[in-house]
């Protein structure tokens, strides 16, 4: 496997309130947006360190956002696409990650200020798809005292993660939904 040929970066759709490094950040805005962005601090690689990512769009309060990452067939180019479910609006993002392979799933919540998020961030119907087959992958090795997150199923192939619902809580943060 080839993690770090261009250093520790990380694809990540970043659901923002207020202003971040991502080109066209909305400053000073008092409403989530969201942007398809790679990020490195790490790197050594002219094109590769710091951030960098597509456009922009505007989410309300309880929308249902649809995110699909993937490696596009036959290049070493990831695409990340977010469709906002409640008007069909669509953004996205290609970055070539130069064979660099991607071994980590990561649902989190980053806190860069003293504004903690006021309810529960909830991902459903969340499915990860891996290379080869890994049924262990499936099982989340990371996470919060307080985050909740249904039994992984792997498929019967084990290429393929699939959980339900993941809740993250920020410490400090009342409950917001129930578990089941």
């Amino acid at each position: 496997m080839n993690y770090s040929p261009i250093g520790r970066g990380v694809l990540q759709p970043v659901l923002t309130w207020g202003t971040s490094c991502a080109p066209g950040s909305r400053f000073g805005a008092d409403n989530y947006w969201i942007s398809a962005m790679y990020v490195n601090v790490s790197s050594r690689e002219p094109g590769y360190n710091g951030c960098y990512g597509g456009d922009v769009m505007d989410v309300a309060f309880g929308d249902k956002l649809y995110i699909d990452m993937r490696l596009k067939e036959g290049t070493t180019v990831w695409n990340q696409t977010v469709t906002n479910l409640s008007n069909n609006e669509t953004v996205d993002f290609d970055f070539d990650l130069k064979d660099q392979d991607q071994n980590w799933a990561l649902f989190e919540i980053e806190v860069s200020t003293s504004t903690l998020p006021s309810s529960d961030v909830i991902f459903t119907d969340s499915v990860l798809t891996l290379a080869a087959s890994e049924p262990e992958a499936c099982t989340p090795d990371s996470f919060g005292p307080n985050d909740y997150y249904s039994a992984p199923v792997a498929s019967k192939d084990g290429t393929k993660c699939c959980l339900e619902r993941i809740v993250l809580r920020e410490m400090g943060v009342a409950a917001t939904t129930m578990d089941p």
